[in-house]
């Protein structure tokens, strides 16, 4: 692929997960965290609520930009460890899920 230089340059292709759901690492294990330092502006689960794999969960923002949390599988909300105005370091646990069955 040509840059605007005229110079070739190299291009990846991103996965359709990339694509789907912005540059936060998809984890479907029993845990969500924040990927970045940040301030909590949305909480979109409560515990006991029946989240689907990629429904939002919270938003972070960071450097004015946002952040949002998912969902990596099907899962029951066994507890939300933020709440809104809160600040968050990158890795941070967010919201837990109840062990698959």
């Amino acid at each position: 692929m040509l840059n605007e230089y005229g110079d070739l340059s190299n291009f990846s292709i991103l996965p359709d997960e990339i694509l789907k759901y912005g540059s936060q690492k998809l984890d479907s294990g029993s845990l969500a965290s924040s990927p970045v330092n940040g301030e909590v502006t949305r909480v979109d689960c409560q515990v006991g609520d029946t989240v689907k794999a990629g429904q939002k969960l919270a938003v972070v923002i960071a450097m004015k930009m946002e952040n949002v949390i998912v969902a990596g599988r099907d899962a029951k909300v066994k507890k939300v460890m933020v709440e809104v105005g809160e600040k968050v370091g990158q890795d941070q646990v967010m919201v837990e899920f109840e062990d698959e069955k």
